[in-house]
């Protein structure tokens, strides 16, 4: 999600959510797939779910073997809602994203939307 000055938002989890496998503090709105639920359908119902938005439209920017990264300025809300998973948010400016323990793959999708060489 960017926002009219060209922020992103990033949702700090909630202490419960850090796992050895899964270590990173900071993320974006997003989570897994219902069963029959397209990518776009699962992206809508995960923000929804962990900001309180509702997306009027997306665009995938980057992709991993397992994930679909997309851009979106564009919802209804105007107040970020956290769910149970998050206890914190904060909108960075894309060169912020490396000051904050993200995984890598994030860090790779806000640079490319940005505009920013890849690592």
């Amino acid at each position: 999600m960017v926002n009219k000055t060209g922020q992103v938002l990033i949702l700090k989890r909630h202490f419960h959510c850090v796992t050895i496998k899964s270590p990173w503090i900071w993320d974006y709105p997003g989570g897994h797939l219902e069963e029959d639920e397209t990518w776009f359908d699962g992206l809508i119902r995960e923000v929804q779910e962990e900001t309180g938005f509702h997306l009027n439209n997306a665009t995938e920017i980057f992709a991993t073997k397992w994930t679909k990264f997309y851009e979106s300025s564009s919802w209804e809300g105007d107040e970020v809602k956290l769910s149970w998973e998050h206890e914190d948010y904060k909108w960075i400016g894309p060169k912020e994203i490396d000051n904050y323990n993200i995984s890598d793959d994030y860090q790779r999708a806000v640079r490319h939307l940005a505009g920013i060489p890849v690592f």
